[in-house]
């Protein structure tokens, strides 16, 4: 449902291909595949950053264009945790 992606040194969750297919709709532009994520967690935007900054350790970027905002983690271990808890929320 959701993979690790490493660059420049800092980890990304981001859903998979799959998981993007699936819950694509074409005709709502623009997309941003973060709100596959926070869907999972019922939060709007601001309080899930202050949630997974407080519980995993993230660093988020909130921005002045699309797609707002962008999150990611400096360890390993802190990607993959959040990985696991949106994998179990989506099933």
């Amino acid at each position: 449902m959701f993979k690790i992606e490493e660059k420049d040194n800092v980890y990304f969750v981001i859903p998979t291909a799959e998981t993007l297919i699936n819950n694509f709709n074409r005709f709502e532009v623009p997309y941003d595949s973060n709100w596959e994520i926070y869907k999972l967690f019922g939060y709007e935007p601001q309080d899930f950053a202050k949630y997974i900054i407080s519980t995993f350790n993230a660093t988020v970027i909130v921005q002045y264009e699309f797609p707002w905002m962008k999150f990611y983690f400096k360890k390993y271990i802190d990607a993959e945790n959040f990985k696991n808890e949106l994998e179990k929320r989506a099933s």
